[in-house]
């Protein structure tokens, strides 16, 4: 039993001082509004590009054989 509370207690030492890291806090700040209008005109992803592709008259003509 002595090894069994020797690693038990080796597993807690080592909980404990992982504890005490230093964890990185939180900051936040203030966005100026041309930081929010050029947020606004990223790039598309790639779902949101076929989606606008796809809301096109011409396209959805394509797609269904009319054109």
């Amino acid at each position: 039993m002595p090894t069994l509370n020797r690693t038990i207690a080796r597993a807690l030492v080592a909980g404990l001082c992982t504890l005490g890291l230093p964890i990185p806090a939180a900051q936040a700040e203030l966005v100026a509004t041309d930081r929010v209008e050029t947020a606004r005109h990223a790039p598309l992803s790639a779902r949101e590009l076929l989606g606008s592709l796809f809301d096109r008259a011409d396209v959805r003509a394509r797609s269904s054989g009319k054109a």
